[in-house]
Parts: C-alpha cells; structure tokens; sequence
C-alpha cells in the first residue's frame, strides 16, 4: 500500500489556488490498496470539463481506493463563479469496485453562484452495470447550490455524515435511475439539516430508489 499525497502532485491547499488537477492526477496514479492523502488545507476545485470536477471510474481506477483528508481541517471548497452544472466529486461505473472517502469536507460556495445546480458527492448511474462497495465515513458538505448527495446505484454506505446548508435535497437517493437498488444504500448515523431551500425537497429523499436508515 502506497500513500500518495497530493501536494506531491503539486496541490497547495492555500484557499486560492486551482488544486483539481493535483488532486485527480493522484487518483490517476493510485495503484490497488493505495490512499490518496490530501492533508489539512482548503482546496479550491474549478470545473473545466463535463460536470464531474474530480471523478472516480470504475473503469480506470484504482481498487480497493481510499481518499482521505484530516477531517475538519480538510476542506475541498468550490470555486465561485460557476455557470454550469457540477460535481464535486463523481464516481462512475461500479463493476465491484471499493473505494471509501473519508475525513473531509466539501463546501459548495453556493453564494458564489446561486443560480447554478451543484453537488458535492455524487455516485453516479451513468454506464453502471452493477454496484460497489462505496462509502463515505465521516464527512461533512455544505452549501451546495443544489443536493448534498446523489446516490444512484447499490452498494453504497454513508455513515456519519452531515449535510446542511444545501439547495436541494440534503441526500437523494435515486437507484431507479440505474436499476442496480441492491445491495440498498445505507445511511446510518446521518445529520441532515437547514437544507431543502428550494421548495419540494428534503432532508433525505428515496423516492426514486431503495435505502435503509439506521440510528
């Protein structure tokens, strides 16, 4: 197992700087069993192409992966100014793949651009021809300019995770959208609050999917 940094892929985490790039050649680089480690810092994340800023594929990347900050004082923050939709982070075609996110937090910056649809975490049905193991383990993401989290195929865990201060949804799950609903996404331990700014949506929403709440 290799711990791969991020700022050794030139990431500075200085609240100013554009660091997408550092951060997706390290996922890029990661080998099976590998962590990317994005230390303490805010890392300011800009979208240039598709929605997806940084993304996970099933396809192409590393299995078993962790991606995995100090908690608290990681902070991967959107940059303001966006015109189009994004994803802070996106995960792609699961063909069986483990991959956890951990330790972290992702400000959306909604202020910054209020009329655009944004989202923190998103594990996508796009191509999916299964599930995953794939869990998020204690996060926080906040003011996204739409839901906190979208959950669109089995196998995924969020456990101890907050969501405030977001759009939309504060977490969607919505596996119809891929017809992989088993194994059911499991949130368990979750704080959702002061979300659902835009009317019609909730603190946790599985009307189009399959999910099991616990504690």
């Amino acid at each position: 197992m290799t711990i791969l940094n991020v700022r050794d892929y030139g990431a500075r985490g200085d609240g100013s700087a554009d660091d997408t790039a550092a951060i997706q050649r390290a996922i890029d680089d990661a080998s099976d069993g590998d962590t990317v480690y994005v230390p303490a810092g805010t890392y300011v994340l800009d979208r240039h192409a598709g929605e997806g800023i940084i993304v996970y594929d099933g396809d192409d990347h590393a299995s078993p992966l962790t991606i995995e900050g100090d908690g608290p004082e990681t902070v991967l923050k959107m940059q303001g100014g966006q015109s189009d939709t994004y994803r802070m982070i996106r995960h792609l075609r699961p063909r069986g793949n483990e991959v956890l996110l951990r330790n972290m937090v992702f400000d959306g910056n909604k202020s910054e651009h209020p009329s655009v649809s944004g989202t923190a975490v998103e594990y996508r049905s796009t191509d999916a021809s299964g599930t995953g193991d794939m869990r998020v383990e204690d996060v926080e993401i906040r003011d996204c300019a739409s839901n906190g989290m979208i959950i669109q195929y089995g196998g995924v865990t969020a456990e101890r995770v907050t969501v405030h201060g977001c759009h939309g949804h504060g977490i969607a799950v919505h596996t119809d959208s891929s017809g992989h609903n088993d194994p059911p996404a499991t949130l368990r331990r979750i704080h959702s609050y002061e979300n659902a700014e835009n009317g019609g949506r909730y603190a946790v929403d599985m009307s189009g999917g399959k999910g099991i709440i616990e504690d």
